[in-house]
């Protein structure tokens, strides 16, 4: 939690007073904050949801949603969440990442695997679903699937991807990729899914997200977050294992020749 909380404290200077406000709360009353609506700390504090919402997207969250997530898992681990790259030595660097690869590899699921290859078998076409640093996943992604004959799409307008999300059918496929599971797009274009009964496949770094909720099969991948200073450097290796396993079995699955 100290860790969270030593970044957050680093943003204060750049916040409204009303801004300060809401983050001394949350930073005094942790577990009241993770059980509390956006309006209910709003009333609570006589400030605005907009103040709150502009106060989260300046601490580096996609909204309060995402915020609530990670002060939620800090709060349940209640260790060290940050990995300052600062002091890691190249060999602890490649040894961080090898343990995180090993990791989603022991506890990749051959069950939901082969789940969300015949997912992609019985689809119309498939979507893929990724913002910020999961965007180049989903464009490498649908590349592949293309070039295997599948219909597929990746796109990095966040409007066009909630027009899309609107218009797909039960006989498309959403594959969603997600580190926290709890961006604020991401969460709303699964939502918008979901009312449309098109199943989803997310992909996640973090359990008992919002968007493993909305989905039908869940893959996991096990990320150390990391920074360097105020940059994120947080590995997306093991999601990218994690898709080339899942294609690769799907090339088997068809027996595709290219």
């Amino acid at each position: 939690m100290n860790s969270l909380f030593k970044k957050l404290k680093l943003k204060a200077a750049n916040l409204s007073e009303l801004e300060r406000t809401f983050l001394e709360d949350v930073m005094a009353q942790p577990e009241l904050f993770i059980t509390s609506t956006i309006d209910a700390v709003a009333k609570r504090l006589f400030i605005s949801t907009a103040t709150i919402s502009r106060c989260c997207k300046q601490l580096e969250f996609a909204g309060y949603q995402q915020f609530k997530f990670a002060v939620a898992q800090a709060l349940e681990h209640e260790t060290e969440l940050v990995v300052d790259v600062k002091t890691e030595s190249l060999t602890s660097q490649a040894e961080r990442i090898e343990r995180e690869i090993n990791a989603t590899i022991t506890n990749l699921s051959a069950n939901k695997v082969a789940a969300a290859v015949s997912h992609i078998m019985a689809s119309r076409s498939i979507e893929f679903f990724g913002v910020g640093a999961s965007l180049p996943l989903c464009l490498e992604a649908s590349r592949k699937l293309t070039f295997a004959g599948k219909l597929s799409s990746a796109r990095s307008d966040w409007d066009e991807l909630e027009i899309v999300s609107q218009r797909l059918t039960s006989a498309d496929l959403a594959i969603i990729i997600s580190y926290s599971g709890e961006t604020e797009h991401v969460v709303r274009y699964a939502t918008a899914l979901n009312e449309r009964h098109v199943p989803i496949i997310s992909l996640i770094g973090n359990a008992n997200s919002s968007l493993e909720k909305r989905s039908v099969v869940t893959l996991r991948a096990h990320v150390t977050n990391a920074y360097y200073g105020e940059l994120d450097m947080t590995s997306r290796i093991p999601f990218h294992v994690i898709l080339e396993l899942v294609l690769l079995e799907y090339l088997k699955a068809t027996g595709v020749e290219r």
